[in-house]
């Protein structure tokens, strides 16, 4: 999608897509189900490897000790100024262990970590569990319920990290990001928003 390709090796992990019909949330909120998938496939990372880091890196991205694990796609139609239903794909690395020489310094898989083989449809079902949760966390309890969490698990939320920006390095940290999806960052001493493809974490 937009240039992007996931790379997985036959019977070595789990690549699926859920739909949700969440026609209760407002568009300006629509980042939060990205929110719930990104914490629901972190949260099931971490239950089969409680001793690893897992973080939730902005936008749509899930690590290992800062390697990518999972990415996350998402896909919205919309009805006026409704969200009709939204489409989430999902790419987990569960037991794959070679990766295409383009993304071999930055991605990894669970067994990769841990040595051991996992039971695919055991990890499927752990990340629907947790996903499901939280959508429907989002759906009784509105657009923040998931703030707390999401911080909490948020590669760069409050620390200085490097980013770059039209081919510039620099320091950043994250201060917060909007329920549309744009990341507020403080970064060359004042604070600035950022959509999508406009900054990269180094």
């Amino acid at each position: 999608q937009r240039g992007n390709s996931w790379f997985s090796e036959e019977g070595k992990n789990l690549t699926f897509s859920l739909i949700y019909y969440p026609t209760f949330l407002p568009l300006k909120d629509v980042f939060s189900l990205s929110k719930a998938a990104c914490l629901g496939v972190r949260a099931a990372i971490q239950y089969f490897m409680p001793d690893a880091l897992v973080q939730v890196k902005w936008p749509n991205d899930v690590r290992i000790n800062h390697r990518k694990v999972a990415g996350i796609l998402i896909e919205n139609q919309l009805t006026a100024a409704l969200l009709k239903s939204t489409v989430i794909g999902i790419g987990a690395n569960v037991n794959q262990l070679l990766f295409p020489a383009s993304v071999q310094a930055t991605a990894t898989s669970m067994k990769a970590h841990t040595g051991k083989n996992y039971d695919r449809e055991e990890v499927l079902t752990e990340m629907l569990h947790q996903i499901e949760s939280r959508y429907l966390r989002v759906r009784e309890r509105g657009s923040q319920a998931l703030d707390q969490e999401y911080y909490q698990h948020l590669y760069g939320f409050r620390e200085w990290i490097h980013v770059s920006k039209e081919g510039k390095e620099m320091l950043a940290q994250v201060i917060a990001v909007e329920p549309s999806g744009d990341i507020l960052m403080e970064i060359e001493g004042r604070q600035r928003t950022f959509g999508l493809k406009e900054i990269s974490f180094c």
